[in-house]
């Protein structure tokens, strides 16, 4: 479902405020699993790219349906 731009902002200041009430060893845990979540997402969005770009080049007629197909998803 969506969100309005003004629920997504209130829910970032909510992180923001939760995030400086963190002691410091808190925020070290937070940043070290943020990086080791970020790192995830990166590998699976890399490997995803090779695959898509592999199905591509077997079939160049999908390359308008994958990238409409992904926008939709990085809509949601």
């Amino acid at each position: 479902h969506e969100r309005s731009s003004e629920e997504n902002l209130e829910k970032m200041e909510e992180r923001e405020k939760r995030i400086n009430n963190m002691d410091h060893i808190q925020k070290q845990k937070f940043e070290t699993k943020r990086r080791k979540i970020l790192t995830s997402y990166r590998k699976e969005a890399e490997i995803m790219t090779f695959a898509i770009n592999k199905v591509v080049q077997k079939d160049p007629s999908l390359e308008e349906k994958m990238k409409t197909a992904l926008r939709g998803l990085f809509e949601d």
